[in-house]
């Protein structure tokens, strides 16, 4: 069983496109969590706290290495069940879209990941291929009685894999790029 297969139970699920999404990050102002530079899992609080600091952006690329993509979804879908997620002094997630990823393509020159365009590519940069996932959900975050949409792409590599499998053979440029000190 794929992680689409039952993403939401009775919601109607749609398809939505590669190219598209990557269109509307290359377009938006796109903030960058690389994931804990510590061996500890990400915990949903590293997420809302790094949503507090992306109130210019459109889009966030939230980096996971350590959960693979069905774990991953598991964690949405639970706090799917229990909107307005509160992110801080950033307001409330309010709505969560997930459309069906299942038919994206990981690798390959149209994947979501791509072989970087350079010589050489130091062994802790290559990523494992069951880290090379991703996934999209578009958030409603209210703030103030006024809401706003952001574009979030939950990727399974970080840091320096991230940047030359993803965001540069992608031609997708961070604006921030949001870190943790624990």
């Amino acid at each position: 069983m794929n992680g689409d297969e039952n993403r939401f139970n009775n919601d109607v699920v749609e398809f939505i496109d590669l190219e598209n999404i990557l269109n509307q990050i290359r377009e938006s102002k796109v903030c960058f969590y690389p994931g804990r530079f510590s061996r500890q899992r990400l915990a949903f609080g590293d997420f809302s706290q790094a949503l507090e600091f992306i109130a210019d952006c459109s889009t966030m690329v939230f980096a996971e290495s350590r959960r693979d993509k069905i774990a991953a979804q598991n964690i949405v879908r639970k706090h799917k069940q229990n909107l307005q997620v509160p992110i801080g002094q950033a307001g409330f997630i309010i709505g969560l879209e997930m459309p069906m990823t299942d038919h994206w393509t990981m690798t390959g020159p149209n994947g979501l990941f791509r072989v970087p365009h350079i010589d050489w590519i130091p062994p802790e940069a290559k990523p494992l291929e069951r880290r090379l996932w991703g996934d999209y959900a578009k958030l409603t975050i209210e703030r103030a009685r006024k809401q706003r949409e952001v574009h979030l792409l939950h990727i399974g590599i970080t840091g320096l894999p991230a940047i030359l499998y993803f965001f540069n053979p992608n031609n997708i440029h961070p604006s921030r790029i949001i870190g943790t000190c624990n």
